[in-house]
């Protein structure tokens, strides 16, 4: 039953987390919650390929059931991996000179 309410959320929050982070708003914070969700989406991917079952994550596709040999478990991961980089990298270095947080809050210490 929490697969269709996260099915319905998950497009919006991501869609927020793009825009805090194009305005610079809880950039930190926004950065963590996102790599949170690819180790979770990354877990996910490892798990069923792991126990066997054959499916497209929608990601790119139309979703649903694959026949077996026909999954991309390596490539979604390693997706997933590379846009873990400006996510950690956020982590480390939130502020840009043109964002809306320092321009409210000023230079972090």
């Amino acid at each position: 039953s929490l697969v269709t309410v996260f099915g319905y959320a998950q497009p919006w929050l991501e869609l927020a987390f793009g825009l805090l982070l194009i305005l610079g708003l809880g950039t930190r914070l926004v950065a963590l919650f996102s790599t949170l969700l690819l180790l979770v989406y990354i877990g996910g991917i490892i798990s069923l390929g792991a126990r066997g079952i054959a499916i497209s994550c929608g990601c790119g596709g139309s979703g649903g059931l694959v026949p077996k040999g026909h999954t991309r478990y390596t490539l979604d991961v390693l997706r997933d991996l590379v846009f873990m980089i400006p996510a950690v990298w956020l982590l480390w270095k939130p502020a840009s000179k043109f964002s809306l947080e320092r321009a409210l809050l000023g230079d972090p210490i």
